[in-house]
């Protein structure tokens, strides 16, 4: 019999009995009448009771004393320890669920450490050495840009504004007006520092056509085309590796809002793409003198920011590297309140730096540390 059906077998045996007991101290009593029915009890039914309160007592204590032996938090389909064939007590069964658990320590990650002086001069010498490879398969007129290629004059207006945003986007453009096809004649630029640069163009319609293709990697089904209603050639300033710069621009004019859309017209115009965010905001230059921007913590120590420069003939790397905090300098952390960890708020801090170069920078273009073109206008900075 398992422990179960004892307890069951032991519960109506106290049952019985109590019955049985009350039965024979009040053979007579109606039981519809003992709610209304005053108890008297003398000396000899007050015995009587102690003796079957006795006797539930004791039932009481084998039945509490069943529950015990029962095997506490059963694994289903374990079996409980039982005789083998020949009369020996068997193994007693492994459960499944361990009695504790061991914590298990989760596997640390790795530290980040920052590079090493060597590792950055290495990486920056490697990026002038990509940048030479591409320079030399780029065409002679070729136009790095540092923004975009493609910009408007200003937000949109009316009811269809975010529509027109999003097809415009998308590259979901329609010419209501004829598009020329033929491609101007070259064009000169004219750097900020008066040096000069003749470049091939592209045609209105090839111009039309980046535009769209641009957009094909953001599709929005749900929008309305917008609609070309005017182009034609103009200048318009972009930000390039050589500073802001007047480009020939085909200049599109949209029905919707009024909208005036400038794209690139040099044929060799480029954006280079980046994996992410460039290390450095701007740079400018003052003759030997190259003052870079770069975006700092709130809790940076900005005393212990070094600018550093690798140069070549086409380009020079610029890029920022942290010094030791000195045992006699005080840190922002040493300078912080004493008692629990304090927060650092979540923000950047646009922060400058100036290197001095062996020679003036003049052409050449300015690299981050990941070999990416930085911008030559900081103006923006200021604003």
């Amino acid at each position: 019999m398992d422990e179960d059906s004892r307890v069951d077998e032991l519960l109506h045996a106290a049952g019985d009995a109590w019955r049985h007991e009350n039965e024979r101290l009040a053979p007579s009593v109606d039981r519809t009448s003992l709610r209304s029915a005053r108890p008297r009890i003398g000396i000899g039914g007050f015995a009587r009771g102690m003796v079957g309160a006795a006797l539930v007592i004791a039932l009481g204590i084998v039945i509490v004393g069943a529950w015990a032996v029962r095997p506490s938090n059963p694994v289903v389909g374990v079996a409980s320890p039982s005789a083998s064939p020949n009369g020996t007590p068997s193994e007693p069964p492994v459960s499944a669920t361990p009695s504790h658990s061991p914590l298990v320590s989760p596997t640390p990650r790795p530290r980040w450490t920052p590079p090493t002086e060597a590792e950055l001069l290495s990486t920056a010498h490697q990026a002038l050495d990509d940048w030479a490879a591409f320079m030399a398969t780029a065409a002679k007129d070729t136009v790095l840009v540092t923004s975009e290629l493609t910009t408007q004059d200003h937000g949109w207006s009316g009811g269809n504004g975010d529509n027109a945003k999003s097809a415009l986007y998308a590259g979901m453009l329609e010419a209501n007006v004829d598009i020329p096809t033929q491609a101007p004649a070259p064009s000169e630029i004219t750097w900020p520092d008066g040096s000069t640069l003749l470049v091939e163009l592209m045609s209105a319609a090839a111009a039309l056509d980046a535009i769209r293709a641009e957009g094909e990697g953001s599709p929005c089904p749900e929008c309305t085309p917008v609609h070309v209603v005017g182009v034609r050639l103009v200048t318009h300033t972009f930000d390039t590796t050589r500073g802001p710069t007047d480009l020939a621009s085909w200049e599109f004019t949209l029905r919707e809002g009024d909208v005036h859309v400038f794209r690139v017209a040099a044929a060799h115009a480029l954006v280079l793409p980046t994996d992410s965010h460039a290390a450095l905001e701007a740079a400018s230059a003052d003759g030997r003198q190259l003052t870079i921007w770069y975006m700092g913590g709130a809790c940076d120590d900005p005393d212990r920011h070094v600018a550093h420069s690798v140069e070549s003939d086409l380009a020079v790397v610029a890029y920022i590297s942290v010094s030791p905090a000195s045992a006699s300098t005080p840190t922002a952390a040493d300078s912080a309140p004493t008692g629990p960890p304090h927060l650092c708020l979540a923000i950047g801090i646009i922060r400058s730096l100036t290197v001095e170069l062996d020679q003036p920078l003049g052409s050449r273009t300015v690299l981050d540390i990941n070999g990416t073109p930085i911008s030559r206008d900081a103006s923006w900075l200021n604003r």
